[in-house]
């Protein structure tokens, strides 16, 4: 699998975003773009494209933001069937071996459990999350009929955020689909609520659910 990469400077500091192509790193970037539109200045409709070039340039937000595209695709190693094998062998503790072996089992088994999109599940209830004046970010979600502007400012991440408003995410609940080994580099870059098991078998292990890779979280 090839993890395209991309940066964005902004006043926070700098995020990190990945696609499993260009386009849905593009569409992820698109996503940033709109929701940080604070002035309006930009035509939301167009293409994600379009509007990653209309928001970095010049006479936009390109002053006091800008993004940078990694030169070279990072490249991982699909390793699903070791850890599926690992994970096979069973309880840690009752399997018979070495203390590395119990060791690769417990991480294998801890990687195949199933997997929760937080942000899917937030985001599908109409959750963003925003840069305020001032600096810092909050979670917002906009009125509904009837209803009054959510503002979560406490939330240190999406699966606290789905906790503190009774979010459901029984439909956001996936088994991982594949297994792979990443640089130390990638690692690094992974928002917390990734699932990534270091040392197994000498490898960096990240897990997936789905067929894409999500956008990296600011």
């Amino acid at each position: 699998m090839r993890v395209h990469l991309a940066s964005i400077t902004h006043r926070h500091g700098t995020s990190q975003y990945a696609g499993s192509s260009r386009e849905e790193l593009i569409e992820k970037l698109g996503v940033y773009c709109r929701e940080n539109d604070e002035n309006k200045l930009l035509d939301h409709a167009v293409s994600d494209e379009e509007i990653v070039s209309r928001y970095f340039s010049e006479e936009n937000y390109g002053s006091n933001e800008y993004v940078d595209f990694a030169d070279d695709e990072e490249i991982t190693v699909d390793v699903s069937t070791m850890v599926r094998m690992f994970a096979a062998l069973g309880n840690p503790g009752m399997a018979e071996g070495s203390v590395d072996l119990h060791d690769a089992i417990a991480k294998a088994t801890l990687l195949s459990e199933p997997m929760i999109d937080y942000e899917g599940a937030a985001r599908a209830q109409g959750w963003q999350l925003l840069d305020i004046a001032g600096g810092g970010q909050t979670f917002l979600r906009e009125s509904q009929v009837g209803g009054d502007t959510q503002m979560d400012r406490c939330a240190p991440d999406w699966s606290s955020l789905c906790g503190n408003h009774d979010i459901g995410t029984d439909d956001f609940e996936q088994q991982p689909t594949g297994f792979f080994a990443i640089s130390q580099g990638l690692a690094d870059c992974l928002p917390l609520e990734e699932r990534v098991v270091r040392d197994l078998a000498g490898m960096i292990i990240w897990a997936r659910a789905g067929e894409t890779v999500r956008g990296l979280a600011r």
